[in-house]
C-alpha cells in the first residue's frame, strides 16, 4: 500500500512502537442535515449554508490518532462553510476536487495550492459546485518532532494565521494519494471505531512524514503568505457580515445595516459591493439574506417547545412575514412551517421510540 511505501523510504525514520488512541468515523448527512454539521474539524467549528434547495449530500470521514487528526469531506452540492480551525493545532488543508469553483478565503483554490492555517484561524470556504476537501490538523510540537526525523530540521511555519503556499503537481498528488489512501485503508480494515494497533501507527508515521516532507520543500513561500489584498478582502467581509447580522438581529433594516458596515468598515458602499462580487461572486445583500436564511433554517431544524415561524423569523431580522416565507421558499424549497412542522414530528417520533 501507499502508506507502507512512504515508510519504507524514508531510511533515516526511527522505529519506534507507539500505542495512539486511535479512531475512525464516517457520516453522511442528506438534505438539509449538512446545516447542523457543526463538528467536521476535529476540535474546530464548521457553520454549513445551504445555497439553495436541490437536496444534497456531505460526505465525511474523520480519522484521530493521538496528535493527528484528520477530516476529509464531500460535498455533492453549492455551499458555503465558515468557521475556526482547532485552538491547539496547526492544519494543512486544500480542496481534493472541485478547485475550479471553490475558494478558501475567498481567493480561487488552484490545483497546486495548500492551505496552512495557525491555532484557531478563521476560514472560509466556499463551493459554487461539488467540492471535496482535506484538512489535516497537528499539535506544532508533534509537527516539528517529525519534521526532525523527516527532513533532519524543523518547519518554517507561517507567521500569520492563514497562508496559500504552492507545490509543484507531483507533491500536491503524494500528499492527496497518502491522504486518501490512509482513509481507505482504515476504512477497509477497521471500520468504524478504535483502529488496529498496527494499522494506525503505519497511518500516523505515514501522513506525518509526507506531510513534513513536502511542505518543507516549499521553502521561503511558507514566509510569503496572502497578499494584503486577498487578506483585506477576506477581513471585509466577514466584518461586514458580523456588523450587518448584529444590527439585522436588533431589527434594523438589511439595506441599512450594509451601508452602515461599509462605513464601519472605512470604505463606501460601492467599494464594499465590488469586494463582494470580486471576491465571493454575490452582493452584500445576497450574501447576508443567505445567512439570514440558514439561521432560522437550523432554529426550525432543532426547534425549542417555543418556536414559531413568526417568532424565529423576527429574531434574525424579517419583518415582513410574507416576504421571509417567499425567500425561505426560493431558497430551500419549502415554507417555513413545512419545515418545522416535519422538525416536531421528528422529535415526537424520537421521544416515542427511547
Amino acid at each position: 500500500m501507499l502508506f507502507r511505501a512512504v515508510i519504507a523510504s524514508r531510511t533515516h525514520s526511527r522505529s519506534v512502537e507507539m500505542e495512539l488512541q486511535s479512531t475512525y468515523r464516517r457520516t453522511v448527512y442528506s438534505g438539509f442535515e449538512p446545516c447542523l454539521a457543526y463538528d467536521v474539524l476535529y476540535g474546530g467549528h464548521v457553520e454549513h449554508r445551504l445555497m439553495h434547495a436541490q437536496a444534497g449530500t456531505l460526505e465525511h470521514h474523520q480519522l484521530v490518532l493521538d496528535e493527528l487528526h484528520l477530516d476529509v469531506g464531500q460535498y455533492d452540492f453549492p455551499v458555503i462553510a465558515q468557521g475556526r480551525m482547532p485552538q491547539d493545532a496547526f492544519c494543512v488543508s486544500f480542496a481534493v476536487a472541485g478547485n475550479d469553483v471553490t475558494r478558501y478565503n475567498t481567493v480561487l483554490a488552484g490545483a497546486d495550492e495548500v492551505q496552512l492555517y495557525g491555532p484557531g484561524a478563521e476560514f472560509l470556504y466556499h463551493a459554487a459546485g461539488a467540492s471535496s476537501w482535506v484538512n489535516l490538523a497537528v499539535t506544532e510540537a508533534c509537527f516539528q518532532r517529525w519534521a526532525v526525523a523527516c527532513v533532519g530540521r524543523p518547519m518554517i511555519l507561517p507567521a500569520t494565521l492563514s497562508t496559500s503556499i504552492h507545490l509543484d503537481p507531483a507533491r500536491r498528488a503524494a500528499l492527496a494519494n497518502a491522504i486518501c489512501a490512509a482513509v481507505a485503508a482504515v476504512n477497509w480494515r477497521s471500520g468504524e471505531g478504535e483502529i488496529d494497533a498496527h494499522l494506525a501507527r503505519d497511518v500516523y508515521r505515514s501522513l506525518l512524514f509526507v506531510c513534513t516532507d513536502i511542505l518543507s520543500k516549499a521553502g521561503a513561500q511558507i514566509r510569503s503568505g496572502r497578499s494584503a489584498a486577498q487578506e483585506r478582502n477576506f477581513r471585509r467581509i466577514l466584518a461586514c457580515e458580523r456588523i450587518a447580522m448584529i444590527e439585522c438581529e436588533s431589527d434594523a433594516d438589511a439595506e441599512f445595516a450594509i451601508s452602515d458596515a461599509a462605513e464601519q468598515i472605512g470604505c463606501t458602499r460601492r467599494a464594499l459591493e465590488r469586494t463582494f462580487r470580486r471576491s465571493v461572486d454575490m452582493t452584500p445583500t445576497g450574501w447576508i439574506l443567505n445567512k439570514r436564511l440558514n439561521c432560522t433554517l437550523r432554529d426550525f431544524l432543532a426547534p425549542s417547545p417555543s418556536c414559531s415561524v413568526s417568532g424565529t423569523a423576527l429574531n434574525w431580522g424579517f419583518r415582513h412575514l410574507s416576504r421571509f416565507s417567499e425567500h425561505y421558499r426560493a431558497t430551500f424549497g419549502e415554507l417555513p412551517s413545512q419545515t418545522l412542522s416535519r422538525s416536531r414530528s421528528r422529535l415526537r417520533q424520537s421521544a416515542r421510540s427511547a
